[in-house]
């Protein structure tokens, strides 16, 4: 939490021409061009556009009114909440993928594969010692003892790059279930919110990219993708 809090803390915080520090600074980024979303007026524009407008270097404008934006996180912030709290273990599957069957199985098969490399590397270098030892007795002529100790040798770098992957794959599934206990952990935090503040985006979430407007049939449609913390988009 104290990281989480200087985190925070440290994050781009530029206001507006009154001196007013908005809720989204620092989060709000284009979905095309990657540049941060300003604030202009009532609204949120793209600051490449800003800057160079629709010029070879420039962007669209991807302009969003701040109402739509703060009613569209709002919904998607009470949403997630309100699932960490009506089912904190099934959210928690849910975003880390361990309730899944294919997941469970891979993990199963990760720890099996490093039982299996680890269980190979120590009969290498059992087998390394017990051929030097029956060279040195005189039981095991040198011609054959280096044939087996150049095999054993070759075998145990790939051993090892094998047991050093598989130990990340197992560790990468692990964490997904770690980082998903995290983020329901602090929705659970958060739930029965109705209004938005700084502090409170912040902590749930790392960006927000905004994508350029559209109309079909009449009616404008625009996305707004949220990154949660720890979990990513949901």
């Amino acid at each position: 939490m104290w990281n989480l809090a200087n985190e925070i803390a440290n994050r781009h915080r530029k206001s507006s021409r009154t001196g007013e520090i908005h809720i989204f600074s620092g989060l709000l980024f284009c979905q095309d061009c990657g540049s941060s979303i300003a604030q202009a007026k009532k609204a949120f524009i793209c600051q490449r556009y800003r800057a160079f407008g629709k010029s070879e270097n420039g962007c669209s404008s991807h302009r969003i009114p701040y109402k739509v934006l703060y009613a569209s996180v709002l919904a998607s912030v009470q949403e997630v909440t309100e699932e960490a709290r009506r089912d904190r273990d099934g959210l928690i599957e849910k975003l880390s993928g361990m309730g899944q069957k294919k997941q469970q199985a891979a993990l199963a098969s990760a720890k099996n594969d490093k039982a299996r490399t680890e269980k190979r590397l120590a009969e290498i270098g059992e087998l390394i010692r017990k051929a030097f030892e029956k060279n040195a007795l005189g039981g095991l002529p040198d011609d054959l003892y280096n044939s087996l100790i150049d095999g054993y040798t070759r075998e145990r770098p790939e051993l090892t790059a094998r047991l050093e992957s598989v130990t990340k794959q197992i560790a990468d599934l692990m964490q997904e279930t770690d980082n998903a206990t995290r983020f329901v952990e602090l929705a659970e935090q958060c739930a029965d919110i109705t209004e938005l503040d700084r502090d409170l985006l912040h902590r749930l979430i790392d960006r927000i990219e905004i994508g350029e407007s559209y109309k079909e049939n009449g009616i404008r449609y625009q996305q707004i993708t949220i990154y949660f913390r720890f979990v990513g988009k949901i």
